[in-house]
């Protein structure tokens, strides 16, 4: 009898299924204050043999401004996937599908999109980054499980803060040189020196507030520079170009012409 039963427990391990795990989108919490500009990625986990996925993304437009994303670079992906036209009501909607049917695998802790806005409400006023059930609900498939399954959902926070601090970046050890030709026809370089090496983002946005281009990257102590190419400017004007460390952000203004 001891016998029988062990060798049921033993069949019944070895044809035991194992379980994906379950795709999860996840926002972080924010504090910012009236004027500053956020990065919001949805970071992902467990993105393995994915084949399709949808989601509609939202947010108080009263309290942030949406400016534009970052998207990311897989099978598909084009303008018909990601609406942002509705941006001004407070959503956008993302509706992805590989016809290779192969499925995609990212890292855990990719950001799938990143977006950027404005804080434009006042302090004490917050929002949530949610994942509403419309016009989208959050689904996708796998490639071994084709029926639409449910995310693990994260939502985040924003909430507006006091702006307090009276701190520039000369503050802080940095260095920060005004763009330079500027106005500029083929490209523009902005010089600036790094206390300690240091991660920077970079935004370019048009007078609307229209995110046009988005870098990041790391850089050594002291002497860097940033060099803006007339390659991604197709319209004469005035343009803002921001950099951002872990202890301040700058804003220049940058004047274009062909």
């Amino acid at each position: 009898m001891q016998k029988t039963v062990l060798l049921y427990f033993a069949l019944l391990f070895w044809f035991v299924v194992p379980v994906k795990a379950q795709l999860t989108f996840f926002v972080e919490d924010y504090s910012a204050k009236n004027g500053d500009f956020v990065d919001v990625p949805i970071v992902i986990e467990n993105f393995d043999s994915i084949f399709t996925f949808q989601f509609t993304f939202s947010w108080d437009p009263t309290v942030v401004k949406y400016l534009g994303a970052v998207e990311p670079d897989i099978t598909n992906w084009n303008i018909a996937t990601y609406n942002d036209n509705t941006s001004p009501e407070g959503f956008v909607r993302a509706a992805w599908f590989d016809d290779t049917l192969v499925g995609v695998n990212l890292p855990d802790g990719d950001s799938l999109i990143t977006m950027t806005f404005e804080v434009i409400g006042e302090p004490g006023d917050s929002t949530l980054f949610a994942f509403p059930q419309t016009p989208l609900p959050p689904q996708y498939g796998t490639v071994s499980d084709t029926s639409p399954q449910v995310p693990d959902i994260q939502e985040g926070k924003l909430n507006v803060m006091f702006d307090v601090s009276t701190h520039t970046p000369e503050d802080y050890g940095w260095i920060i040189k005004p763009a330079s030709p500027n106005p500029f026809r083929d490209q523009t370089s902005l010089e600036f020196t790094c206390p300690k090496a240091s991660a920077v983002s970079w935004s370019l946005f048009n007078t609307n507030g229209k995110l046009i281009k988005h870098y990041k990257g790391d850089y050594p102590a002291g002497v860097n520079h940033f060099v803006l190419e007339q390659q991604l400017l197709n319209e004469n004007g005035l343009y803002f170009l921001r950099l951002e460390t872990a202890d301040f952000i700058q804003t220049q203004k940058i004047e274009f012409f062909k």
